[in-house]
């Protein structure tokens, strides 16, 4: 028996259509890998037979409703267009010969500048701050006649000084201009949905719990051998979805679950390991529920895989519903744009520079093509696929490595090509001073020295991270930052790809952060000033060590807290004033006891009359160290205190609790 995919496909219409009509006819199909009865088959068949029926029919009617029209009346049409054509090119041509001769020539000119003047005086955009040079060119002013009109106005300004909006605005009303402030630079979005017609092959992004088979999956599916080449055997670059068949729901795979649904995008559940003798898939596909993802077994819409990624079992199934859920989106692009991609990866090669992954969302992506990513810019100057063989274009949905730009950007920065290299540039340049105004804008001081920073009322343990590849540094950020506690924050001063390097440490030694490399390490230059600036520096090749690492180091910096504990208390039965020694204070021990040198607190029908430590403590006329329940004793203060009897001393030490 045939699936309705498979029958969807003999007749010529996508799953998804073929879905809406066993709906349609009443049929309870949830899932295109669902088989498909004769019965239901005859049923769609007969329907579309007639539905092919009722559109010949229509057109036909179509065709005797245009045969009914007079040819004459599309001549008249045609030759009317025509006719309007050709005046306008009659009165173009005039128009020209004119100006050739010079008959308009002088209003001509006239006329373009007044509207130049009118279009670029009236209306101007600043930034958040402008400098006085870059004031004076949106005006077309001198900018030293700029300068002499700020000093009139009481400013005292350079040609490089930077002035805020409210100011430049001001100044620009002075010249006939008004002012508009203009936002942080961004490419404008241009949909084209409506030229997206040609397929493209889906993303898909695998997810889950460490060690439940995501590598491993991936390594059959394409016959490689990712493991072995990873430190400690642990996925360090690649984001995957699975749930191992032995071990059910773990935290990493609840918190890849949240990620699909804050990003709506469709589920495909993997069991792994299968094979193995203590796997309980069924259970595994159960707790799923508790999550609110299910499965088709317990009537939802989310498909599930039980599959071995060691002997294979599955694998087909799994790549057959991948495919179908692919072709239930319906995923169209276009390849007649500049090309569009997302920056998966980046990396700072030696011998190459700057390196980023990409995945191309429209359009082909060329050797030579000038490219725009966040705050850099560049030209592809060579294309890498995922095998490092080198290519000349990257189609849609390929992930692809591009070597040309001029820095490394940041993942989930949108890769652009723009028509020209001078252009990419200017954008650029006009990030970076909206950036730069941003941060001139916000900027806070910062705490010079480590130790400074116990002092203050919240404590803080900030971090440079450096690794091998942006990813890394990333992940290393968001796991870092959920360490985070009520009385030690961790701020992340700065991370980036490549070497540990001198600017880092300069860094480092400016705000008083450590520097953390994961799989990076530090030049020599970088070495020889981090002990002169007495900078840390930690490296680690496994991100589970440099999570342990830090955590111990939190646990340093935490302060002890403090609590008080109950010794004894004592009623005072009798005072007695001694000639040189001051008031003794005959007691009874009620409870506990009572201990020379400890803390004390005396209260008097509830209100606290004095707190201090016990100087000396007797039984009869013998000095003792301390004095039990029920037995009477005298207590002397440090203080001269006057006690009424009655009074309940309480003694009390305090205790030191290292928090975990």
């Amino acid at each position: 028996m045939k699936r309705i995919y498979q029958i969807a496909k003999e007749m010529g219409i996508s799953s998804k259509a073929m879905l809406k009509l066993l709906k349609k006819l009443g049929y309870d199909a949830a899932s295109p890998m669902a088989p498909m009865g004769k019965e239901m088959l005859d049923a769609c068949t007969e329907y579309l037979k007639k539905d092919k029926e009722k559109v010949k029919n229509i057109e036909l009617e179509k065709r005797k409703i245009r045969a009914r029209i007079p040819p004459s009346t599309y001549e008249k049409l045609k030759e009317k267009q025509l006719r309007e054509k050709g005046r306008a090119e009659q009165k173009m041509r005039e128009t020209m010969t004119k100006i050739k001769m010079g008959e308009r020539t002088k209003r001509y000119k006239k006329e373009i500048k007044e509207e130049v003047v009118e279009d670029r005086s009236k209306q101007i955009l600043l930034a958040e701050l402008t400098s006085v040079r870059e004031l004076a060119d949106f005006l077309r002013t001198d900018p030293l006649d700029l300068i002499a009109k700020c000093i009139k106005l009481g400013l005292n300004v350079t040609i490089n000084h930077r002035l805020d909006f409210e100011t430049a605005a001001t100044i620009a009303s002075e010249y006939g201009c008004e002012a508009t402030l203009s936002a942080t630079y961004e490419e404008e979005e241009v949909e084209e949905l409506s030229l997206a017609t040609e397929p493209r092959y889906p993303i898909v992004t695998v997810m889950g719990h460490v060690d439940h088979g995501k590598t491993t999956l991936l390594d059959y599916i394409r016959h490689t051998n990712v493991v072995e080449s990873e430190v400690g055997r642990i996925t360090q670059h690649i984001v995957i979805l699975v749930i191992a068949a032995n071990e059910g729901a773990k935290p990493q795979t609840v918190e890849a679950i949240n990620h699909a649904k804050d990003a709506a995008v469709p589920i495909i559940v993997a069991i792994t390991k299968s094979d193995l003798p203590e796997a309980n898939p069924d259970e595994a596909e159960k707790q799923l529920l508790d999550y609110s993802v299910v499965t088709e077994k317990y009537g939802g819409d989310v498909p599930c895989c039980k599959i071995s990624a060691k002997t294979g079992d599955g694998i087909r199934g799994l790549l057959e519903t991948i495919l179908i859920m692919a072709e239930l989106l319906e995923l169209k692009t276009n390849t007649k744009v500049e090309a569009k991609a997302t920056i998966i990866e980046t990396k700072l090669d030696k011998g190459r520079g700057p390196i980023a992954t990409a995945i191309i969302h429209q359009g082909i992506l060329k050797i030579g093509d000038p490219i725009l990513a966040g705050n850099t810019s560049g030209k592809v100057r060579a294309l890498f696929n995922e095998w490092g063989k080198s290519k000349n274009k990257a189609l849609p949905s390929d992930p692809i490595q591009i070597v040309g730009l001029d820095d490394i950007p940041q993942v989930g920065d949108i890769l652009r090509v723009v028509s020209d290299e001078r252009e990419a540039r200017e954008i650029c340049r006009m990030r970076k001073m909206s950036i730069r105004d941003e941060v001139a804008k916000g900027r806070k001081p910062v705490i010079e020295d480590m130790q400074l920073i116990g002092m203050e009322k919240n404590k803080e343990l900030k971090i440079i991270i450096k690794s091998d590849v942006a990813g890394s540094a990333e992940a290393l950020s968001d796991m870092l930052q959920n360490l985070n506690q009520e009385e030690i924050k961790i701020s992340i001063v700065h991370q980036a790809a490549g070497e540990i390097n001198e600017s880092d440490i300069l860094l480092a030694a400016a705000s008083g952060a450590m520097v953390l490399g994961f799989n990076a390490k530090e030049n020599a230059n970088a070495y020889q000033m981090a002990k002169e600036k007495n900078v840390s520096i930690r490296t680690y090749n496994i991100i589970y060590n440099a999570i342990e690492d830090i955590q111990n180091t939190l646990k340093g910096l935490i302060p002890p807290k403090f609590e008080e504990y109950d010794i004894g208390k004592a009623e005072v039965k009798q005072v007695f004033k001694i000639s040189g020694v001051g008031f003794v204070i005959g007691c009874l021990v009620i409870q506990g006891k009572v201990v020379r040198g400890e803390k004390v607190r005396v209260k008097r029908e509830n209100t606290v009359v004095y707190e201090g430590i016990i100087d000396s403590l007797k039984r009869i006329k013998d000095p003792v160290k301390e004095v039990m329940e029920g037995i009477e004793c005298g207590i002397g203060f440090e203080e001269s205190v006057k006690l009424e009897q009655g009074d309940l001393i309480e003694v009390y030490g305090i205790k030191e609790v290292t928090q975990k």
